[in-house]
């Protein structure tokens, strides 16, 4: 399992309502090409997710579902013929009003194409921290854009 955690300086709302909604991906991993959820909006138990992505050259497409559900937190399995995922998105309020997302990934090759787990498994920890760096990246320039849009005090 890949496990990348960065601290966001969103509240843990404000990371949630991004992270916990799998339609919003794009916004933050650049892989996904196409992201459908049924039903629309937050993570739910049962809901349906199909991913669309680029990966090492190929286009893939994963239906998934989301086996756990929270205000926070919420985990996912899924898979093709060729490949399982499982994993949790994670968000952890912080003194600083900040928060930190914590995403949990853990995508196997199934079948004849199992004995290439071992060399794309670090592909796939890099895919993990690449996404977690964009978020983190989005996250402080938003929260900048927010900060310098402020109306300031005159004396």
């Amino acid at each position: 399992m890949s496990v990348e955690r960065r601290h966001l300086p969103w509240s843990a709302d404000e990371a949630a309502a991004l992270v916990l909604d799998w339609s919003r991906d794009g916004e933050w991993r650049s892989a996904v090409r196409r992201m459908e959820t049924e039903p629309a909006g937050p993570a739910r138990v049962g809901q349906r997710i199909t991913e669309e992505l680029r990966f090492a050259g190929g286009t893939f497409v994963t239906p998934t579902t989301i086996t756990a559900a929270e205000a926070r937190s919420a985990s996912f399995a899924g898979g093709n013929a060729t490949a399982a995922v499982e994993g949790r998105r994670t968000v952890v309020p912080e003194a600083d009003g900040g928060c930190t997302v914590v995403l949990e990934v853990d995508v196997r090759m199934t079948g004849p194409l199992a004995v290439l787990n071992p060399v794309l498994a670090p592909v796939y920890r890099r895919r993990l921290a690449s996404e977690a760096d964009a978020l983190a990246a989005l996250a402080q320039a938003t929260s900048s854009t927010a900060r310098s849009a402020e109306p300031t005090s005159r004396a």
